[in-house]
């Protein structure tokens, strides 16, 4: 159930099962979006309640996705209140089809220990369509979700994998970025974790071409000077 909508049936039925005082205080301290809700807004932006704003109705809201479709590279706090950014609609978390650097969408508790709060080089949004190489077994399907100038992080189906990726052991990977097809590149599994039935691979480049290198420097400059 969406968290709103449960927020609305805790206020709705009162004290025929909460107790009426914590059905208000519910919405005092959370409000009608709770955070971790995914929402609309008015100008077509998809993004993430991430906190109650100055009215229940007005949650502070971090767009992720712009109303074309693009990913925005970092979260873009948005005023709820004002008419431009006012919540239309709530939607399913499958909605939200980007990585997400948690760190950066809360800002504070066990997200900004993450290792992604201690990158020195910036990840950027992408969807580009990849094959992991391991020896012995055909190429896996998988998709390249965000990347930098030293690693990316990679998204491959639970049930394409069938053997588990061993952290700081060497494997290949090939993706298209800019019509540009970047094959064989070696790197390091750093850190993995399970989400929908996917698994989330962070990457770190080994020797990466020079080629690769100025493709990969011209896409991250290319989205920094569209958000500029």
């Amino acid at each position: 159930m969406p968290a709103n909508e449960a927020m609305k049936r805790i206020f709705l039925t009162g004290s025929q099962r909460v107790n009426d005082s914590l059905a208000a205080m519910f919405i005092k301290q959370l409000g009608i979006y709770p955070p971790g809700t995914v929402v609309k807004l008015q100008n077509g932006e998809i993004g993430v309640a991430t906190r109650r704003g100055k009215a229940a109705n007005h949650p502070s809201v971090q767009s992720l996705v712009r109303a074309n479709g693009v990913p925005y590279t970092f979260p873009q706090l948005r005023d709820t209140s004002l008419a431009d950014y006012k919540v239309v609609q709530t939607l399913p978390q499958t909605q939200i089809n980007v990585g997400i650097n948690n760190q950066q969408l809360w800002s504070h508790g066990d997200f900004s220990k993450k290792g992604a709060a201690c990158r020195k080089e910036i990840r950027v949004a992408v969807s580009a369509p990849a094959q992991l190489t391991i020896a012995g077994t055909p190429p896996i399907p998988a998709a390249v979700l965000n990347i930098s100038a030293t690693g990316c992080l990679l998204q491959i189906p639970i049930t394409s994998l069938q053997q588990k990726l061993r952290e700081d052991s060497s494997y290949r990977l090939s993706f298209i970025l800019f019509g540009r097809q970047l094959t064989g590149i070696n790197f390091l599994m750093k850190n993995a974790s399970t989400c929908d039935n996917k698994h989330l691979i962070g990457v770190k480049f080994i020797d990466l071409p020079a080629d690769y290198r100025t493709i990969i420097k011209l896409y991250l400059e290319s989205v920094k000077n569209n958000e500029e």
